[in-house]
């Protein structure tokens, strides 16, 4: 027995995104099936060396850096699950190191780009010029473009200078100081 599903259920009361445990489905569904095909049935039969034949056999099918690392962390989030329940003694990667990968980074731009970009463009037509509040709520705020998408009206406090950000990163709420341009 694998305890897949009480672990999925386990991350949805810790609050996980949805997309994050769908990723924890669909890796340990490709993780039971391979042991399956080994003839392993329960995860206490799982030794060290079966994990690392399986991450060899990731690694041959030439998965990303990230993919790898990913699939690293989240196997030893699933093993200290099993042993913090008792359905496992020790995790077989617990010793396991989990890889850093370079992240891409991308291009970001300088304030007198910015300032350039807000000043050449028209103000002839309503879509420019909600264009433009939105390039500038998004700089002087530090936006995501997600926080950016769900923004209301009512969620800016105009007189304080503020904007109220709901369920923003990891489902938290923040509250944000918006420069004077961009409420204007």
């Amino acid at each position: 027995m694998f305890y897949s599903k009480d672990f999925l259920n386990h991350l949805k009361e810790k609050g996980y995104r949805k997309k994050t445990i769908m990723g924890y489905a669909y890796l340990l569904h490709n993780f039971e099936k391979y042991f399956d095909n080994h003839g392993i049935i329960d995860v206490e039969k799982i030794t060290e060396n079966d994990v690392l034949e399986y991450l060899i056999v990731l690694r041959n099918r030439k998965i990303s850096e990230k993919e790898y690392a990913l699939t690293i962390s989240r196997l030893r989030k699933y093993f200290q699950y099993l042993e913090d329940n008792n359905h496992i003694f020790l995790s077989p990667v617990k010793d396991y190191i989990t890889i850093k990968y370079q992240r891409n980074r991308y291009p970001t731009l300088n304030q007198k780009e910015i300032e350039n970009i807000l000043q050449n463009i028209k103000t002839d037509h309503p879509l420019c010029i909600k264009g433009k509040a939105i390039i500038e709520l998004a700089y002087s705020s530090a936006l995501r473009p997600r926080e950016i998408y769900n923004l209301k009206t009512t969620d800016i406090a105009y007189k304080k200078g503020l904007l109220f950000i709901e369920q923003s990163k990891n489902q938290k709420d923040r509250i944000i100081p918006v420069g004077e341009k961009a409420l204007f």
